[in-house]
C-alpha cells in the first residue's frame, strides 16, 4: 500500500466519512425496506453528517480517474427514491443563487435528483477506494463536495427534507 493510501486509511476523518457515505449509499440503494418518513429522517441525518465530515476531509491533490457510474445505475436510484416519496412531495421551489445582482428567481428542484446525484458522487469514490485508490477518492470527495454534491444537491435538499418531517406538509409518522 502506498504511503498516501496508508495515511488516508489511518485518518479518522476519512474513516468517519467513508462510514457515513456507505450508510447513505446503502440507504438509497435499499430504501424500499423502510417507510417514507424513516427514509427521509435517515437521509436528512446522513446528509448533515456527510456535510460535516466532508468539511473535515484532508485536502490533497489527485484525480479519481475512475469510471463514472452509468446513467442506467443513476436512473435506477432515482426511481427507488421516487418510490419512497408521494407524487406531490418530489419537487420543491427554491432560489438557486441568492446572491444574484438582479432579483433572484425561484426554480424547481427535485429531491430524487438531489439524493441520486449525491449517491453518484459518493458511490464513485467508494468504488475507487475499494480498488486501491483511496487517496484519490478522498481528493475527489472533497472536490465534488465543494463544487457539486455539497454545494448544490445536499444543501438544497436539506430544507425540503426538513419540511417533509416537520413542516405543515409533513409526512405522518407511522409510529403514531
Amino acid at each position: 500500500m502506498k504511503r498516501a493510501e496508508r495515511a488516508a486509511a489511518d485518518d479518522p476523518r476519512v474513516v468517519r466519512f467513508i462510514e457515513a457515505a456507505e450508510s447513505y449509499c446503502e440507504l438509497v440503494e435499499g430504501g424500499s425496506s423502510v417507510d417514507a418518513r424513516t427514509f427521509i429522517e435517515r437521509c436528512l441525518n446522513l446528509l448533515l453528517q456527510l456535510i460535516s465530515y466532508a468539511m473535515e476531509l484532508p485536502e490533497g491533490s489527485g484525480n479519481l480517474g475512475a469510471e463514472r457510474l452509468s446513467h442506467e445505475e443513476y436512473r435506477a436510484v432515482v426511481e427507488l427514491i421516487e418510490g419512497k416519496l408521494k407524487d406531490g412531495y418530489r419537487h420543491y421551489w427554491m432560489v438557486f443563487e441568492p446572491w444574484q445582482p438582479e432579483t433572484p428567481k425561484p426554480i424547481c428542484g427535485s429531491i430524487p435528483d438531489d439524493l441520486a446525484d449525491i449517491w453518484r458522487d459518493l458511490k464513485r469514490g467508494l468504488v475507487a477506494a475499494k480498488s486501491g485508490a483511496l487517496a484519490n477518492a478522498v481528493w475527489e470527495w472533497r472536490f465534488s463536495f465543494e463544487t457539486h454534491w455539497g454545494a448544490y444537491h445536499a444543501t438544497h435538499a436539506i430544507r425540503p427534507l426538513f419540511g417533509l418531517l416537520y413542516g405543515e406538509n409533513a409526512i405522518s409518522d407511522p409510529r403514531s
